[in-house]
């Protein structure tokens, strides 16, 4: 049997909506709050449907749009229309997201996420909460601890700040005053530290302080300024008197 409410708040007890997707709204002993123009529950398919203005919020977490369909039995929510994912160090908004048994995010259409300090951006963003794990393409861009990549494809560990960027790969550090492009490129950073170490392979070029070097894989190491090139290179050395 399903039921529709117009223009009304409904409020779900845990032991019907046991928690929402993504982790986004935790399993707790309290309630789960929707608010929508149009609100529909289907008890036999035990599936909740909300169109117009949705509001979903649990704690301090919530999860906005103009439409949403949450299936109990598979744990999985889909919102579209300016969603909206909100928790107190997370936030995704992107044209449509779909969240997967507590713990994976699917944001798809101009996404702009936020984990604590770093940034993610793209055309879809997968991203694991129990890992702090990202895959982000679509004119990816990552900013983490001041550094900043952008690339086709971005794999990023938020937690250790890693990431592998593929295809039109470009980094700048203006902390490190270097600006770099290539095929590939690994940066590693321990949170906190400026220890990075970016290696950049295929068609690298970079620029750190005006020196300049060219080469088919090149790493740049932040705690030393140190370069190293493997392969046939070429530097350009700008003297500090000139």
């Amino acid at each position: 049997m399903e039921k529709k409410w117009k223009k009304m708040v409904f409020s779900i007890s845990v032991a019907v909506l046991c928690g929402l997707p993504v982790g986004v709204l935790q399993a707790a002993a309290r309630p789960i709050t929707i608010t929508a123009d149009v609100l529909a529950y289907d008890g036999e398919t035990r599936v909740a449907t909300a169109d117009g203005n949705v509001c979903i919020r649990q704690g301090e977490t919530g999860l906005t749009g103009q439409h949403a369909i949450y299936n109990i039995k598979t744990d999985v929510a889909e919102v579209s229309g300016n969603a909206c994912i909100v928790q107190p160090d997370l936030q995704v908004r992107a044209a449509k997201i779909e969240a997967y048994q507590k713990n994976h995010i699917i944001a798809a259409g101009n996404v702009q996420a936020v984990k604590g300090d770093k940034r993610l951006q793209g055309a879809r963003v997968d991203y694991y909460i129990d890992r702090n794990y990202g895959i982000i393409t679509g004119h990816a861009f990552l900013e983490a601890q001041g550094a900043k990549i952008w690339a086709n494809r971005i794999e990023a560990w938020l937690q250790e700040v890693r990431a592998v960027g593929t295809g039109k790969v470009r980094v700048e550090s203006s902390k490190n005053q270097l600006s770099a492009t290539g095929n590939m490129a690994t940066y590693t950073q321990t949170p906190g530290k400026n220890d990075g170490i970016l290696n950049l392979t295929g068609n690298v070029h970079a620029v750190q302080k005006g020196n300049t070097v060219q080469g088919p894989a090149v790493q740049v190491r932040a705690a030393d300024k140190s370069v190293r090139t493997f392969g046939r290179s070429t530097l350009v050395l700008i003297p500090k008197d000139a």
